[in-house]
């Protein structure tokens, strides 16, 4: 199956060391267990991008929050925990090593991630919901190729 821009974007992500790999995903988890989110987690979703019509490489735009969840619910949320998932994937663009063949899903074609940097700096979202996630947000262009038929090396 062809794989699509979310699912790129969160297996790339899931690569990079500091994100904990079970947690990335389109949505939070449902339910509103703190251990699910306490350590952090990290969501995506295609907001724009671009498409060139001479090469099949696609270079969608995503949004990327990276939440977190303080077990006491009379503490302050978390913002510093959210904050550092953030820095961890900025930082991660700057690196060369963490680009190159990435590994889908099952039943996915593999894709290449040649580039992936922030549009837009990862900001604080103040809590407004009874929650109290620690959220920080930003947006990321990716640039990826299909690799139809190649396996993980």
């Amino acid at each position: 199956m062809l794989p699509t821009n979310e699912l790129v974007a969160i297996s790339w992500l899931r690569t990079i060391p500091g994100i904990p790999s079970d947690k990335v995903s389109t949505n939070l988890p449902a339910t509103n267990e703190v251990g699910l989110v306490s350590g952090g987690f990290v969501t995506v979703l295609t907001i724009g991008g671009s498409v060139n019509p001479h090469l099949p490489r696609r270079d969608p735009v995503l949004q990327v929050d990276c939440w977190a969840l303080e077990p006491d619910a009379r503490r302050k949320p978390p913002f510093r925990r959210a904050n550092q998932l953030a820095e961890i994937i900025q930082e991660a663009c700057y690196e060369p090593s963490n680009f190159g063949f990435v590994e889908t899903k099952t039943g996915y074609d593999n894709v290449g991630v040649q580039s992936a940097y922030l549009i837009t700096v990862p900001r604080k979202v103040d809590p407004v919901d009874p929650a109290r996630y620690a959220r920080y947000t930003f947006d990321i262009q990716l640039h990826w190729v299909r690799l139809p038929g190649v396996s993980a090396p």
